[in-house]
């Protein structure tokens, strides 16, 4: 197993042409952190208090503990950042995409499907702002909004461009 240094927060490039390459990063992230001690523990202990097989209770405890137990916090000012999901774990911070990647990596840790969506708002070619989870329970993929007090399957109203990327 690749070591996972705890306290990463990679810089990456500001503006729309490089949301493929934050995405990208994420989806790395995801894949690498999903299969961590620390990920798979916490993921197995949040879902403990669920029924057996309750795919819905198991998104839905994940869910709840990445959006009202780790708080929303902004990047470094004019700056790109990705914190890794053990220091978002560790700080309880992180902006809409530290907390979706953390969001995604105990999804996936639990056998839950992840993918990003990442939302612009504004006539187009508005830049892409904000990222959420969606995960997939029985043939729909529901929204998973971190950044906001919001029940499964809620997202952000107005969005002119969406772009899903998948884990």
């Amino acid at each position: 197993m690749l070591p996972l240094p705890v306290h990463t927060i990679r810089a990456l490039p500001g503006g729309d042409g490089s949301i493929v390459a934050t995405l990208r990063e994420m989806v790395s992230m995801v894949k690498t952190w999903r299969l961590a001690p620390v990920i798979l523990q916490r993921a197995t202990r949040l879902v403990r208090s669920c029924p057996e097989k309750n795919w819905r209770c198991e998104v839905a405890v994940l869910h709840a503990f990445v959006r009202d137990r780790v708080r929303y916090q902004m990047d470094v000012n004019t700056v790109e950042t990705l914190r890794t999901p053990e220091l978002v774990l560790q700080e309880r911070a992180g902006d809409c995409d530290d907390k979706s990647v953390l969001l995604a990596s105990l999804l996936e840790a639990t056998g839950h499907p992840a993918r990003f969506i990442a939302l612009a708002f504004g006539p187009p070619p508005a830049p892409y702002s904000h990222v959420l989870v969606e995960t997939r329970l029985g043939d729909e993929w529901i929204a998973l909004e971190t950044t906001e007090r919001k029940p499964l399957g809620w997202k952000p109203q107005g969005a002119t461009r969406v772009l899903p990327f998948y884990v």
